[in-house]
């Protein structure tokens, strides 16, 4: 029998004494094998409680790194931080300057430890099209663009303090009943979510000119286009009136038709809807991004109001009162603006 200095001589090693050799292995404090003068199994000799060593450490060390990620993993799990992320109880439809808005308040309570990148994405889901649609492929989910916070700008909000996302109700949204879209003159989106928005500020053009094909951000736009070459075309007077902008049969009047929706025609579209918004960051203390989700309703929605102040500055200190964060007021009447049919007047700008 082999000597390797682990039990007796002339007898095997017992449970004790190995379970005390494999601690030593495992926790590497040392070895002060019993019986040994020499070198113990470190000779040439101990081929198999080399490897028995071998293995252990190799288990060793495998078992810690998986039990430490483990335990991390379980410590640094995010999803709890989405429970300090509030939305208000009610969102908000108001109509401002003849553009229906929809607005959802939110706010991190936690605001000492800021989240990261927070941004905002909000969807319908329409349950009743969803069931009887004909379109090859069914889709629950609708994407609503954000036009505060942009969403082009990833749609960032900084929920320190609360904060509002608005989504615009307008020919491209999904909040908007379908009937009223027909006799739009905007071009086809072909699947792409667009935004009047963008129109107004000059960075798509939706509006096709029937004779010449140009296209405009505006039907103010291409009103001041066919007028002005039909003067031109007046002026030159060997121009027929077929095929250019004086012929009625391709200039007609619905062409600048403007989107109209009134209260009911929102709150009929809005019967089996559901939006739901999404605010996802990044957790500052442990780096893990989570989700906060909250869903409204049409019973979660309320018209013509607007949020109540819930910040105040005492003293150079900012406070949030929440006994107000959820509450709302009503809107009376917002003020015409100057000329009611300028287009860039919608969102109470005037340019």
């Amino acid at each position: 029998m082999l000597e390797c200095g682990l039990g007796g001589k002339g007898q095997p090693i017992e449970f004790f004494p190995a379970l005390s050799f494999s601690l030593e292995t495992c926790t590497t404090v040392g070895y002060s094998l019993p019986n040994s003068d020499n070198n113990g199994f470190f000779t040439s000799d101990c081929y198999a409680v080399q490897l028995a060593v071998y293995l252990q450490m190799t288990w060793s060390m495998i078992f810690n790194a998986f039990f430490t990620a483990f335990i991390f993993a379980r410590l640094a799990r995010s999803e709890q931080r989405s429970a300090q992320v509030l939305f208000s109880n009610k969102a908000i439809i108001e109509n401002r300057n003849g553009k229906w808005l929809f607005h959802v308040r939110v706010y991190d309570v936690d605001s000492q430890k800021p989240i990261v990148e927070m941004h905002m994405r909000m969807y319908c889901a329409s349950w009743l099209n969803y069931q009887n649609q004909d379109q090859e492929q069914p889709h629950l989910l609708h994407s609503m663009r954000i036009f505060d916070p942009n969403d082009e700008l990833n749609a960032w909000i900084f929920t320190g303090v609360p904060m509002n996302a608005s989504h615009h109700i307008d020919a491209y949204s999904p909040l908007t009943p379908p009937h009223r879209k027909k006799d739009l003159n905007i071009m086809n989106s072909y699947g792409l979510v667009l935004r009047e928005v963008d129109q107004l500020g000059g960075s798509n053009s939706a509006h096709p000119c029937p004779v010449c094909g140009e296209t405009y951000e505006t039907s103010e736009n291409l009103k001041t286009h066919i007028r002005f070459n039909k003067i031109m075309e007046e002026a030159a007077g060997n121009v027929p009136v077929v095929g250019t902008h004086r012929d009625p049969d391709l200039v007609k009047p619905r062409l600048f038709h403007k989107l109209e929706l009134t209260k009911e025609d929102i709150i009929e579209h809005l019967m089996d809807k559901e939006i739901i918004c999404v605010a996802e960051g990044i957790e500052p203390m442990l780096s893990g991004t989570f989700q906060c989700l909250h869903s409204y309703r049409l019973e979660d929605i309320v018209f013509d109001c607007k949020f109540t102040p819930c910040v105040t500055n005492e003293n150079g200190k900012i406070f949030v009162e929440l006994d107000k964060f959820h509450s709302y007021q009503k809107i009376e009447q917002y003020p015409s603006p100057v000329v009611v049919d300028d287009e860039y007047q919608s969102f109470g700008e005037r340019l």
